[in-house]
Parts: C-alpha cells; structure tokens; sequence
C-alpha cells in the first residue's frame, strides 16, 4: 500500500514541477513581448558615488549636477520618438511639464538664503525615487524663518529611473555629509543646524545624526516617514490626514540613543504652509 502511493506522490510532484517551469518560462516569454523599454529606462547618467562626494565642495557637486541634467537632455531628451513627444512626458522639450519650462527646477538641489544673518541652517532629504521638489515648501519656510536651506538631490534621483539602478544608501549617506558641509560652511555652530528627511530621507538623517554623534549641541531633527521610512528609522509614525504629515513628539530610544531631539513638523495645506513645533 506504502509503495503504490509513494510511487504517486513522485508523478504528482513532477507533474506540478513541470508545470510550475512551463508556466514560468510563459511567463518569462510575456515579458519578452511588451512595450521596448524607452531612452529613460536605459540610459544610464554619470551619477557621483560615495568616494568622490565625500572629497568634493558644493560648488563641484553642482557644477557635475549641471553636466548631469545637460548629459539627459542631450541622450534622452533629444532623442525620443515622435510618439513621446506628449505633453505629459517631462523628457519632451515643448511639453509644458519640461522643467526647463519653470521658473525654478526644483528637481535640482538647491541652497535658499533668508535676508539678513541666518539664525540657523536646515539640511533637507527627500524619499526614495522623488526630488528635493517635494520639500520646497518647506525649505521656502525655513528661508522665511531666518534659516539657511540646503536641499541636496540624492544620487540616482530627478535624471531617469535607470539612474537608480547604478546607486544605493552608501552614495545617498555621502550626499547627506555633503549637504551637511555647506550648510556648516554657511552657519558654523554653535547657531543650530536642522536636518529634515522625507521617508528614505528620514532614515539617512538619523543614520548620519548616529553616525556623527556627539553632533552640534542642540540640533534637533526633524523626521518626516510614512510607509516604509518608519521602519527603517523606527522614529516617525504616519500622520494619517492628507495634507498632514507629523513627527514624533518626543524622541524614540534610536533617537535619545542619537542624541537627537526630534521636532514637529505640520504640512497644512489648508493653513497656508508648514509649521514648526
């Protein structure tokens, strides 16, 4: 009896390989049939790596930047199809999403200087996949506060979505120490020194805050998650409200551990900006 039913286990368990690998392969040959990729996908930018950012100025950084967007327009944005050319693909020059057709690409990083003696300097990181654009609201209200703003684009962010195939967190931590320079240039200590982080950038403002500790005395963190920057900084919670994106009250063990004082951060649309606890 044992060995009849052995003997249909192994049929059954190669019938349901065999199918397993045919529909695989099924779907591996799918794949092969789609859309071809586009210039975006498979360009890929000279993007900055960890060794060099950490021996490089500001002024360098954005004098490569420069030749980085200036590189994509001429491989990418030169280059597409007649049936790219849309008004909703940014990489077309007459489409009117073309950040060249901005006042300011706020794509790009940026360094907003209040009028007058800065109080005080304010390092912004945007999330993964995004642009210091997602934190110009922000940085134009610390601008209004008295703070200098540096908003540095992460390597890999704001070109092409190739870009992020040929980076990761160690470049995106040396960005981080970079900003944190030129905003120390501009405001030495002991005026206080802010760092702000959207999700992915939550988590390298903590990484850097534990990294460089004992830090500047009394330089409080603002950290900004949602989704998966909570569980990578173990700091933030989700602000749950649309239009309301909270910090955490008081400081969580990796931040007392830090030696961090975490601040609110509010984003109220319907109040006229953000504003800070």
């Amino acid at each position: 009896m044992a060995r009849p039913l052995k003997k249909v286990l192994k049929v059954l368990g190669l019938v349901i390989a065999v199918v397993a690998v045919t529909l695989l392969g099924v779907r591996l040959y799918t794949m092969q049939q789609g859309p071809a990729l586009e210039l975006w996908h498979t360009y890929l930018p000279d993007e900055l790596h960890a060794r060099k950012l950490d021996k490089m100025s500001w002024r360098e950084f954005v004098q490569h930047e420069d030749r980085l967007f200036e590189a994509v327009r001429q491989h990418v944005n030169a280059r597409i199809e007649s049936d790219d050319r849309v008004e909703g693909n940014r990489y077309f020059d007459g489409a009117k999403v073309n950040p060249g057709h901005f006042a300011h690409d706020w794509n790009r990083s940026y360094v907003l200087t209040p009028e007058g003696e800065p109080v005080g300097a304010a390092v912004l990181l945007h999330g993964l996949t995004d642009s210091p654009y997602v934190l110009r609201h922000i940085a134009r209200h610390y601008q209004s506060v008295g703070y200098v703003v540096v908003a540095i684009r992460l390597p890999g962010h704001g070109t092409v979505p190739a870009s992020l195939t040929d980076v990761g967190w160690h470049d995106w931590l040396a960005a981080t120490r970079l900003a944190v320079r030129e905003a120390r240039r501009r405001v030495p200590a002991p005026r206080p020194l802010h760092m702000v982080g959207f999700s992915n950038g939550g988590a390298l403002a903590l990484m850097h805050s534990m990294q460089a500790r004992p830090g500047p005395a009394g330089s409080p963190c603002a950290d900004i998650a949602h989704g998966g920057g909570d569980a990578l900084c173990g700091l933030c919670r989700p602000g749950g409200l649309a239009g309301r994106v909270s910090g955490v009250r008081q400081g969580g063990l990796a931040a007392r551990r830090a030696g961090v004082q975490p601040v609110q951060i509010q984003l109220l649309s319907d109040q006229g900006g953000p504003r800070i606890a």
